[in-house]
């Protein structure tokens, strides 16, 4: 009698659980994210942590800012943070260069968790996995990919409307930059160097962002051969590439960039003709993954081609652009503009 009982009880437990799994996948979402995984999301999101920068940016551009418990450790750095959060306080759980706490993340409880590619990205994200924690890992090194993570992001959390919003503000950008552009020969395209932020002899690769966002703008980037990511190149090197153009890092100061003011530089195009520009950041890098690249990418084309863009005033493009994705009247007390030239 007893071994009847335990057996029918197992039985039915065992349907149940199963029948409990199967509506629990019923009500999830299936998302494949940029690691090839298929990730099942729960069908209400409304507990997301972000774990770098660009995700943070990516995840207010969507309209996730609300649904925020937790970001990098660096999010409130950043103009477009404090102005969507409105001065509310997230629980820090670190960042791609100094690590991930896991211990934080689960503390949250979230229902979804935005991961960078590499490093530790798919070690934590398998470590979610195995917590029923859903995780997406996003790879933004290109503008395709910007959209990807968007429709992503939209597909997970249900923000359809935002990231349609956030997609046609970069399109419009992007079409001004190209049109103006595109029947510029290669001889008339001007030759760019781009100094990252960890010194003005440091530059991107062809297979980086900022590549394609020099491109996009109709110019050349001079260092378009080197391959991975930031890299380190002589003076010797760029005097041979001669760019006439030198665009450099909002983290890099005038001080540091003085170095282009000595020899052997003093005869590049660039430093002859004083053409030498930092990225404006007002919001957040322009010059770092994130939909505002296109902004930035606009920025370069008029900077590069002042007579192309002489009618595009970058201060309204930028106020048209915020009151786009974040509504109109955005940008009256955020001072989104500020220092855009």
């Amino acid at each position: 009698m007893n071994y009847f009982f335990t057996r029918t009880f197992s039985v039915i437990l065992i349907a149940l659980l199963s029948l409990f799994f199967q509506a629990q996948q019923a009500s999830a979402v299936f998302v494949t994210d940029m690691a090839g995984r298929t990730v099942m999301v729960p069908e209400k999101v409304e507990r997301i942590v972000t774990t770098f920068a660009p995700s943070t940016i990516f995840a207010l551009c969507a309209g996730l800012g609300d649904r925020l418990v937790g970001t990098d450790n660096k999010a409130e750095k950043y103009g477009l943070f404090r102005a969507v959060m409105e001065g509310k306080e997230l629980a820090k759980v670190g960042d791609r260069s100094s690590g991930i706490n896991l211990e934080t993340i689960v503390s949250l409880k979230p229902d979804l968790v935005l991961l960078y590619a590499q490093q530790d990205g798919k070690r934590v994200a398998d470590k979610l996995e195995s917590m029923g924690i859903a995780s997406l890992i996003i790879y933004p090194e290109s503008i395709a990919d910007m959209k990807v993570i968007l429709n992503m992001l939209a597909q997970a959390t249900g923000s359809g409307q935002m990231v349609k919003n956030t997609i046609a503000a970069m399109d419009r950008m992007l079409a001004v930059a190209q049109e103006r552009t595109e029947q510029l020969s290669l001889t008339q395209r001007a030759r760019v160097y781009y100094a990252g932020p960890s010194g003005p002899l440091t530059t991107v690769s062809g297979e980086m962002l900022q590549d394609e966002m020099i491109r996009m703008a109709g110019a050349i980037n001079v260092s378009q051969e080197l391959e991975g990511f930031f890299q380190k190149v002589s003076p010797e090197q760029i005097v041979e590439w001669a760019p006439d153009v030198i665009l450099y890092s909002r983290r890099l100061t005038e001080k540091r960039m003085a170095l282009f003011s000595n020899k052997p530089f003093t005869a590049l195009p660039a430093v002859r003709e004083k053409r030498i520009y930092r990225f404006p950041s007002a919001m957040s890098p322009w010059d770092f993954p994130s939909p505002q690249s296109i902004l930035g990418t606009l920025w370069i084309a008029k900077k590069v081609y002042p007579e192309l863009f002489a009618d595009v005033d970058m201060e309204k493009v930028t106020i048209d652009f915020y009151d786009t994705i974040f509504g109109s009247g955005f940008c009256t007390n955020t001072n989104c503009a500020s220092g855009v030239r």
